[in-house]
């Protein structure tokens, strides 16, 4: 399964770990580019499942 911590280089995020932080310098495309793959189930199953799994902290991603 894909963690958190393997999305980091990605975002370059700091404080991955800090989910607040971690949603705070991903802009609005980028959380828009996500729930567009996830509802056209284009992210693979390891990285559904992370974002899945990590829901309870984060909340629930939202289309619109």
């Amino acid at each position: 399964m894909v963690s958190l911590q393997a999305v980091k280089p990605i975002f370059g995020t700091a404080s991955i770990g800090d989910h607040k932080s971690f949603w705070g310098q991903c802009d609005d495309n980028i959380r828009k580019s996500f729930m567009i793959l996830r509802k056209h189930g284009v992210l693979n199953l390891d990285s559904a499942q992370a974002y899945q799994g990590s829901e309870a902290k984060l909340g629930p991603l939202k289309a619109g």
